[in-house]
């Protein structure tokens, strides 16, 4: 029989046998798929190490490697489970989002080495798939998780150097994964506590996960910590040390044990409409549920009414002088007189600046990184000041205006100005955005 053939082939690794057998049966490995949980020749093949073999195989049936056994477990779970490291690596080398296909109890092949502390492959799983990381079990549980379940403390020192190092991931992003919650509610941090875990905790602490995350029970980490009876006391006490610290005294926990429940989300959506939130959701919910393409094609915009208004500023209306005259004219300045010149040019400086102060806003709603749209703001602010350097050298001769008479300290002070408005205006959508959100919880 084919199949039965097929399957001796992966076992013994025979990549010619392989091709034997479909040469006398052509449907042989299609019959697999009639099956919704099988041992196929690529589990087979992977389970033995036979690494060229299952290249072999899922170049000619890629949907094996995704394929579930009666075991709930893929080709590269049970790779993982004998050690076969370098079939694991090049599984992964011709499909990288194998390590997160999900297994039983919706283990990924990437939980799997968290649990098991394979450092090395740990590493390679986040260099290959970052976004491995976001997966989580049936449990709700994160990679996270489960290293403070298994008290790996050098994997989960990984995750969260990891997360800190990335730039796949913003600010909001991170502080989701360290804060995560499972079905019980516990975070990392609840999990370690109730361990009683010193590294870890002083190691997530220096993270600033949220100490003060309630779970199911309306515990938080302190207070998960105290209930503990087992472990060394020595620990124990290190632990409640750094958890009260943190929470500024060591009386804090008796603070938050008769603490009211969360406000149930059915209250929150019954709740009146604060005049702040309605002004967060004017504000922001045309920006917040643009898709990608509109943000972008928004930002294009803006990009070309800069660019538009910084050629207007360089060749104003009328044109400038082509040469000096007794009157104090030189060449170079407008043609235009000063008060028309000083409307035109006001006008174009208040649209620069209503352009770049939307682009601040959008790249701080889209990133959430505050480090990107203050570095925007201080090129934006080098631009407007070579603006203003532009507009001194051609401004018409006999401008009375102070700000005329001296560009070095002008411009330095127009510079400070510009930033600090653009950094309260994007400190402004920074509580509108946090306010908006709320509200959608």
């Amino acid at each position: 029989m084919a199949m039965e053939r097929l399957r001796r082939a992966a076992e013994a690794g025979d990549i010619d046998e392989l091709y034997n057998s479909i040469g006398e049966d052509a449907d042989v490995l299609r019959r697999y798929d009639d099956v919704e949980f099988a041992d196929t020749p690529l589990h087979v093949a992977a389970e033995r190490g036979h690494a060229d073999f299952a290249i072999a195989i899922m170049y000619l049936k890629p949907s094996f490697a995704r394929k579930l056994n009666q075991g709930v477990f893929s080709p590269i779970h049970l790779a993982l489970q004998q050690g076969h490291t370098s079939t694991v690596l090049r599984l992964l080398e011709v499909d990288k989002d194998l390590v997160r296909v999900k297994g039983k109890q919706g283990y990924t092949a990437f939980h799997f080495v968290v649990e098991n502390e394979s450092l090395e492959l740990l590493a390679q799983f986040l260099k290959g798939c970052p976004a491995c990381i976001e997966d989580v079990t049936i449990q709700k549980k994160t990679a996270l998780h489960i290293a403070a379940e298994k008290h790996r403390f050098e994997a989960l020192e990984i995750l969260v150097r990891w997360l800190e190092k990335t730039h796949l991931y913003g600010k909001v992003s991170r502080k989701h994964l360290l804060n995560a919650k499972d079905t019980d509610g516990n975070t990392v941090l609840h999990i370690a506590a109730s361990h009683i875990q010193p590294k870890m905790i002083g190691l997530l602490l220096d993270c600033k996960v949220d100490t003060k995350a309630v779970n199911l029970e309306n515990l938080i980490a302190l207070n998960v910590l105290e209930r503990q009876r087992d472990g060394v006391i020595e620990d124990k006490e290190i632990c409640l040390k750094i958890l009260s610290d943190t929470e500024g005294s060591a009386g804090l926990s008796a603070l938050f044990k008769p603490k009211a429940k969360a406000e149930p989300l059915h209250e929150k959506f019954r709740s009146r409409i604060t005049f702040l939130e309605k002004a967060a959701i004017r504000a922001l919910g045309p920006i917040m549920n643009m898709s990608v393409e509109s943000m972008n094609a928004f930002l294009v915009a803006l990009a070309l009414i800069i660019t538009a208004t910084f050629e207007s500023l360089l060749s104003p209306p009328g044109g400038v002088w082509q040469g000096n005259d007794p009157n104090g004219t030189r060449v170079g300045n407008s043609v235009m007189d000063v008060n028309t010149f000083l409307n035109f040019f006001g006008s174009l400086f208040c649209l620069a600046f209503m352009s770049f102060s939307l682009t601040i806003a959008i790249l701080q709603l889209a990133t959430g990184s505050s480090v990107i749209a203050i570095l925007a703001e201080v090129l934006m602010v080098l631009l407007i000041r070579s603006l203003y350097y532009a507009w001194w050298t051609i401004r018409p001769a006999h401008d009375i205006y102070i700000y005329s008479k001296d560009p070095d300290i002008a411009g330095l002070v127009i510079a400070l100005l510009i930033f600090s408005v653009l950094e309260a205006n994007r400190w402004l959508f920074k509580i509108f955005k946090r306010l908006y959100l709320n509200h959608r919880m």
